[in-house]
Parts: C-alpha cells; structure tokens; sequence
C-alpha cells in the first residue's frame, strides 16, 4: 500500500501494526513536507529484496513474487498548478527511475499522480473508463505511459462515480481521478478490478485505491533457459492426503484454501484454472507432503 504526503521525515524502515513501513522525506532539519512511502504486511517480509529511496516523492521496493521479479515505484507528484520546473524535475526522475528497470522486470506504478488523464477507446494507455478531464500534469502521465509501454489500470473497469474518483472536495463539489495503479501493457499480473474502497479514513480528503489482482506460477528458470533442477513440477509433486482425516488439519486446510481462491481474479478459463491449480499446491504446505 503506497502513502503520500506522509510528511515523515528522513528515510529508513519501521514495522508497526503487523506491516513493514518503509519512508522517505525530507532531511530531518528541513521543514515536514512531501514524503511518500509504502506499507507491506509483515508476514510478506520476505520476499522483499531491496528498496531505494530516491526523494521525497518516489520510492522504489524490489520483491519476488510467486518468481516474478517485481518493483513497485510510489510515487507522490507536484500538483497541477505546481512550477513547470518542478514538474519537469519530478516526470525526469520518474522516467530515470523506470528506465533503470530494465524490460524483465514487472512494474506496478502507484500513488498520487496529480493528473487528470481522461478517456480514450480502443486506446493501449488510457481505458474507455476514465473521467472526461485531462490536465497537464495527466498529458505528462499519459505521454510517460506511452514511452514506457504502461497502462493507466483505473479506466479499464467501469463503476459508478463513489468508486471512480479518488478524491473530493464535498464543500466545493469538487471531484476528480488523480490516484493511480499503472502496470506494463505486457504484464503477466491477472487484473481483474481497480476501484475506490470508500470505507477506510487516515484524515485525508483521497479515498483508497484497491486492485484485485495475482499472479500466476512462474517455474524458476536457469541462465540456460531450461527449469532449475531443483524445483520439483507440480505434476509430480504427491501428498498426504490421508493428513485430512485429522479435523483441525482439514479445518486449517479449508480456512486457508478459501482466502487464496477469494483472490482469484476474473480471467480467461486458462487463466482461472492457472490460479486454481496455484492456489491448491501453495495452500498445501510440507505438513501434507
């Protein structure tokens, strides 16, 4: 989960409330401003691989994911009406950031953008579900999405206004689509919603940004290009199922594979059965083997 202008000063990691909290701000003589950081459950821990604090706007984690390499950027922008200067600095840095990736890498892009990218149809960037407005600083997302091969994943799934617009100012009637999750165009992640959580309040006028998504097994491979000899193909992997006659087991077991397969996004029918085969072999731990 990404955080913006937290106004946390410095740079470091904290864990707190079950999750990893890594941060960056301003030095610690300056005066609080900015700041952007990202929250991961702790139990998740583990497959962080490194993290890079590029400034108080953009953080950037690197984690493995069912072997998928990973970055996630957070990234807070200058708002519209900011110095083109600084717009210019923070789009620059962005785009050395992403291009420092490289192409094997997955991207997930995320946090307040600051920019109104509108609607588009039949468009690789840009989803037919937007809101109508575009802004400057939405044309400079827009064009850094077409550079990098990106997706705007908020306008690919239609809803109703309370679960589009990710900020509002009620006293002016004011409303607009500024808080983004951008994935590559090519990603491998199964994305099946992007919408506007209303329920969860931390004294900001932005409301949360969810996407409902997973990815699929990903078999490690060698520098040859063939699998690691020391993975074992799920096809061949046999367990004990006899383990299940034991009630608190099976219990376990059924409480387990139920949270995995409520993650299950919606997909093509290879894709679903993908996500179910995973799910059951990941759920049936060492115990069952």
């Amino acid at each position: 989960m990404a955080l913006t202008e937290t106004k946390k000063k410095g740079k470091g990691t904290e864990e707190k409330d079950g999750y990893v909290h890594i941060y960056s701000g301003v030095p610690k003589e300056e005066r609080a401003r900015g700041g952007v950081s990202l929250a991961i459950r702790k139990k998740y821990k583990k497959f962080i691989k490194s993290w890079d604090q590029i400034n108080l706007r953009l953080l950037q984690v690197d984690v493995d994911v069912r072997n998928h390499s990973l970055v996630v950027i957070a990234a807070y922008a200058p708002t519209d009406d900011a110095p083109a200067a600084e717009k210019d600095t923070f789009f620059f840095d962005l785009t050395t950031a992403l291009e420092k990736i490289g192409s094997r890498k997955e991207v997930i892009l995320i946090g307040d953008l600051n920019g109104r990218t509108g609607f588009k149809l039949n468009d690789p960037v840009v989803g037919r579900y937007g809101e109508h407005i575009v802004n400057n600083n939405g044309d400079r997302l827009i064009h850094l999405c077409e550079q990098q091969a990106l997706r705007i994943a908020n306008g690919w799934f239609p809803h109703k206004d309370i679960h589009k617009y990710t900020w509002t100012q009620p006293t002016r009637n004011l409303k607009s689509l500024i808080d983004y999750i951008i994935v590559r165009q090519n990603t491998q992640m199964k994305i099946s919603d992007v919408r506007v959580m209303r329920g969860p309040e931390c004294g900001t006028d932005h409301f949360l940004v969810v996407a409902k998504s997973y990815f699929p097994y990903k078999q490690k491979m060698q520098s040859n290009g063939l699998p690691e000899k020391n993975e074992t193909p799920l096809s061949n992997v046999k367990y004990n199922i006899e383990s299940l006659r034991n009630d608190s087991t099976k219990f376990l077991y059924q409480m387990r594979l139920a949270t995995k397969l409520n993650r299950i996004g919606q997909g093509s029918p290879n894709d679903m059965y993908e996500g179910l085969k995973t799910c059951i072999h990941e759920n049936t731990n060492k115990r069952h083997k």
